[in-house]
C-alpha cells in the first residue's frame, strides 16, 4: 500500500564501504582522528549520509552530556569504558540480536583502527540479521500476550517489518500502516495488526494497545473507570476508542479461510447510525455514541475522504502530538539500556516523570528531524560514552558506593543492593539486561553452530523443528515488555529448559547420530564443539576457542587452567560436552552486558 512521506528526506543505510563524505563525516567526529589532508574539503553540504551521521554525533554528545551531570549531582562515579570485546558483544546482540562469530571478535580485537568501533555500528546496521532483529522486537511487541496468533501470520508481518527497516522506512511510515491498513489479509501483512483483535477486541482492546504502544500511555483502566491518578477519564477513553469503532474483520469467504480475511472503515452513514443504538462493535459504553476525541485534544469531526482511523494516525504522527516521537525514543532506549527514561517504558504520566527530562526532549526532537528513522537513535545510542562503558564494577565498589553503607549481613547485603540499583538507574555503568527468548534460540544456533545445520537442512522440517522450539522458549523465557531488565535472574523453569532442551543437547554434543531416528545427533554432526575437537588437539587451545564462540571474549589464564583440567578428566569427549554445556547455561551467556 502506498505511504504518506510527506516529502521528508529518508537517511539511507551506510553499509560497511562509507562514501568518501561520510567518511569525513567520520573523521571530524571521532577521537583519534587522522589530522586532515590537503585538499580534503568538507563534506557536501546537502548530503544526507553525512548529515545522518553528524545528526547522530551532536545526540551522542547530548546523551554523556545529560547523564554525566545527573551522575555528577548524585555524587556518583561512572565505570570506565568497556574493553573490545565487551563492547562488541554488547553491540551485537543489541543490533543483530545474537553474539559475534569467533572470527569477528578475533578481528576486532585484531583492529588498531582507532575508529573500529563506529565502523562497526555501520557495518551491523547495514547487516541482514539487523533488520530481522528490529522486526522481531516490534513484531513481539505487537503482538505481545496473544498465544493465538498463528506462526503464518507472525511470519508474514515480521517479514513486512523486516523489509521495511530494509528500505529505510520511518517508524511514523510503519505506524501508519499499521493502525490505517484496510482491505484483504492476504495482500497487505500490516493488517496483522487489526487483524489480532478480531475476537471481540474491537474498539476497546486496539484503543488499549494502540495507545499503549504508539503513545506510551495506558488509557485503558479508564475504560470501566476514571483514571484515579491521571487526568484520563472514561468520556476520553470512549471518545479514542471511538476511532475503531465498526472496524471488524470479516472472512473474506465464510467457507474458505485461506482467502484471509477483510478490514473495512464504516463510511459516514453507517458511523451516524451507529451514534443512535450503539451498533455493532460497540463494547464499551458510549464508545459508538461517542465523538472521537484525541488524547488531550479536540474532536474530530467525520468528512468525506478521511476515515477516523486515517484521522487518529494524522493527528499521532504530527509534529504538534505530544507523544509520539517521545514514546518512540523510550521503548528503544529500554531495548539498549534495559530501562527507560520513563519507567514503566509505556507508562507516562504526571507521577511517573522521565529520569532526565532534557535527554528525551532532545532525542525525540532528533528523532523527528530524522524522520523517525531508527537508525539515528541506534548511531546516537552505540556512539555514547554511556553505552560504551564497562558494566564490570570496580573491586570493592560495594563498600565504597554512596548510600551502601558498611552494615555486615543481610541489612548490609540489602543496603548494597539498593546502592547498585541506583547506580544502574543512573546509567553509572553499562547495561546489563538478560537476553529475550528469540535472542537465547538464536545465540544458541550460532554458538554450537546449529545455524548452519539449520540453513542445510530440509527447510519445511527445520522450520518446523525451530518454531516449536522457539514456541517452548517463549513460554518459559517470555519476558515482560514492561517490566525492569536491570540484573539477570534466571527461573528454574528457564534454566531447566536451557539445560535439557533437545536445541543444547544437540549442540553440546561431540558424537554423530546414534541411527536414523536420532534427529539431535543429526543436527549435531557438524556442530562448533566437534570442529574445535577436530582442529585443536592442546587443551588450552580448546578452551580458547569455545570461550571465544560462547562468550565472545578470551579466558584469563585461570580459566584456561580450570577449564583444561575439567575438560580434560576421562578418555572421551563428555568433558568437553560439559564445559560448553556451562558455558551456555552460566548468567555470562544469558545476559548482555
Amino acid at each position: 500500500m502506498a505511504s504518506r512521506r510527506g516529502g521528508r528526506r529518508i537517511l539511507p543505510s551506510l553499509g560497511a564501504g562509507l562514501s568518501l563524505a561520510s567518511a569525513l563525516a567520520l573523521a571530524v567526529l571521532l577521537p583519534g582522528r587522522p589530522p586532515a589532508r590537503a585538499g580534503d574539503g568538507p563534506p557536501p553540504a546537502d548530503d544526507p549520509a553525512a548529515d545522518g551521521l553528524l545528526a547522530a554525533a551532536a545526540a551522542s554528545r547530548a546523551i554523556d552530556r545529560e547523564i554525566d551531570r545527573a551522575l555528577a549531582e548524585a555524587g556518583l562515579e561512572p565505570t570506565g569504558p568497556s574493553d573490545d570485546a565487551e563492547f562488541l558483544r554488547r553491540l551485537s546482540l543489541d543490533m543483530l540480536g545474537v553474539p559475534p562469530t569467533e572470527g569477528e571478535v578475533l578481528a576486532f580485537l585484531a583492529s588498531r583502527d582507532p575508529s573500529k568501533r563506529a565502523a562497526k555500528v555501520e557495518e551491523l546496521l547495514a547487516h541482514p540479521l539487523h533488520f530481522d532483529h528490529a522486526a522481531d522486537l516490534w513484531g513481539r511487541l505487537l503482538f505481545a500476550g496473544l498465544r493465538r496468533y498463528r506462526s503464518e501470520e507472525r511470519g508474514r508481518v515480521q517479514a513486512w517489518l523486516a523489509e521495511g527497516f530494509r528500505a529505510g522506512r520511518g517508524l511514523d511510515d510503519l505506524a501508519r500502516d499499521l493502525v490505517t491498513a484496510s482491505g484483504n489479509t492476504n495482500d497487505d501483512p500490516a493488517l496483522a495488526y487489526v487483524l489480532r483483535f478480531r475476537d471481540g477486541g474491537i474498539p476497546a482492546d486496539i484503543a488499549g494497545t494502540t495507545s499503549r504502544i504508539f503513545l506510551g500511555v495506558q488509557i485503558q483502566c479508564a475504560q470501566c473507570h476514571d483514571h484515579p491518578y491521571e487526568r484520563w477519564k472514561q468520556g476520553e477513553f470512549a471518545g479514542f476508542a471511538a476511532f475503531f469503532n465498526l472496524v471488524n474483520p470479516r472472512p473474506a469467504d465464510p467457507e474458505d479461510r485461506r482467502k484471509g480475511f477483510v478490514v473495512e472503515d464504516p463510511g459516514l452513514r453507517q458511523l451516524e447510525r451507529s451514534r443512535g443504538r450503539g451498533g455493532e462493535g460497540a463494547d464499551i459504553r458510549g464508545a459508538a455514541r461517542a465523538a472521537p476525541r484525541f488524547l488531550g485534544g479536540g474532536e474530530w469531526t467525520d468528512r468525506e475522504g478521511t476515515t477516523r482511523r486515517e484521522a487518529l494516525a494524522d493527528w499521532m504522527l504530527s509534529r504538534e502530538n505530544p507523544f509520539f516521537a517521545k514514546a518512540m525514543v523510550n521503548r528503544v532506549w529500554s531495548w539498549w539500556f534495559g530501562r527507560g527514561l520513563v519507567n514503566p517504558v509505556d507508562d507516562f504520566r504526571s507521577d511517573n516523570p522521565p529520569s532526565h527530562p532534557a535527554l528525551l526532549e532532545t532525542l525525540a526532537l532528533g528523532l523527528a528531524e530524522s524522520g523517525f528513522d531508527q537508525r539515528f537513535l541506534l548511531r546516537a545510542i552505540a556512539g555514547s560514552r554511556a553505552y560504551g562503558r564497562t558494566s564490570r564494577l570496580p573491586p570493592g565498589w560495594e563498600a565504597g558506593a554512596p548510600g551502601a553503607g558498611g552494615g555486615g549481613g543481610g541489612e548490609g547485603e540489602a543496603a548494597r543492593e539498593i546502592a547498585l540499583r541506583r547506580f544502574d538507574r543512573a546509567y553509572g555503568r553499562g547495561p546489563v539486561k538478560p537476553l529475550t527468548a528469540d535472542q537465547v534460540f538464536d545465540s544458541v544456533l550460532r554458538v554450537t553452530g546449529m545455524d548452519d545445520a539449520f540453513r542445510r537442512a530440509n527447510r519445511a522440517e527445520i522450520e518446523r523443528v525451530k518454531e516449536g522450539l522457539l514456541r517452548q522458549f517463549v513460554s518459559e523465557i517470555g519476558d515482560d515488555e514492561t517490566g525492569e531488565s536491570e540484573q539477570w535472574a534466571g527461573s528454574i523453569p528457564q534454566g531447566l529448559l536451557l539445560m535439557n532442551g533437545p536445541l543444547t543437547q544437540a549442540g553440546t554434543r561431540a558424537s554423530g547420530p546414534a541411527g536414523r531416528g536420532d534427529r539431535v545427533g543429526i543436527l549435531a554432526r557438524e556442530n562448533t564443539l566437534r570442529r574445535v575437537l577436530d582442529e585443536e588437539k592442546d587443551a588450552g587451545a580448546r578452551v580458547g576457542r569455545l570461550y571465544l564462540a560462547a562468550l565472545g571474549r578470551r579466558p584469563s589464564a585461570e580459566e584456561v587452567r580450570e577449564a583444561a583440567a575439567f575438560a580434560s578428566r576421562g578418555k572421551s569427549d563428555r568433558g568437553w560436552e560439559d564445559l560448553l554445556w556451562a558455558l551456555l547455561n552460566g548468567s555470562e551467556f544469558m545476559s548482555n552486558h
